[in-house]
């Protein structure tokens, strides 16, 4: 309601009893919402993205100082928080393109790519790539809503294959083009900070 109605509109909504009585909307607790609505306000106009994954209202945002005033004022509604956990972190993120995804470890300990595909790919395509795959003695590995779409489930959630390396992801990339949604890389934090700590130690 926030990102869709605006904060006036879901305030109003909130205090209208035609609203609370409604079927569609009996499981929503409007108290909270107007609680929740007023706490994030002030920052719906600042330098940030929303997104909205049903219940889940996600802010991202570049700026600490803001990160830390969002992170109190709506403290009561935050169930998950993630940051840079260094300097060094914030600057490989800020000069990095955002496919990239710091971690502690790469999925699975062994790939560092993850291609997600459209839902809506072809039949056709999807057979082809499934055979082809598995020519790839584990290099292309699919998530458990991807494994299920290959062998004729459809699915209408993420469709994510991991991949091992550069050149086959490059091969994932050329046989399904315009089907790949997007690729992000996992980069581990501990890579970022020993080049850094090695690049210091050499400077001095």
């Amino acid at each position: 309601m926030v990102k869709r109605k605006g904060v006036i509109a879901t305030l109003l909504m909130c205090k209208d009893p035609d609203y609370r009585k409604a079927y569609q909307y009996r499981n929503i607790n409007f108290p909270k919402l107007e609680e929740f609505t007023i706490s994030v306000k002030p920052f719906l106009d600042k330098d940030i993205n929303v997104r909205v994954e049903g219940g889940i209202f996600s802010i991202y945002c570049k700026d600490p100082d803001l990160f830390e005033s969002i992170s109190k004022a709506c403290a009561a509604f935050i169930v998950a928080e993630y940051a840079p956990s260094n300097d060094i972190e914030l600057e490989y993120m800020n000069n990095n393109s955002a496919k990239k995804v710091l971690c502690n470890h790469i999925p699975f300990n062994r790939y560092p790519y993850k291609v997600h595909v459209k839902y809506n790919t072809p039949s056709n395509t999807r057979s082809s790539f499934k055979k082809w795959s598995e020519n790839y003695n584990g290099k292309i590995k699919p998530a458990s809503a991807a494994y299920n779409w290959l062998n004729g489930i459809n699915s209408y959630t993420n469709l994510v294959f991991y991949v091992e390396d550069q050149p086959t992801l490059s091969m994932v990339g050329m046989f399904l083009g315009s089907h790949v949604a997007k690729v992000e890389e996992f980069i581990p934090r501990s890579s970022i900070n020993t080049s850094q700590e090695q690049e210091e130690t050499c400077q001095l």
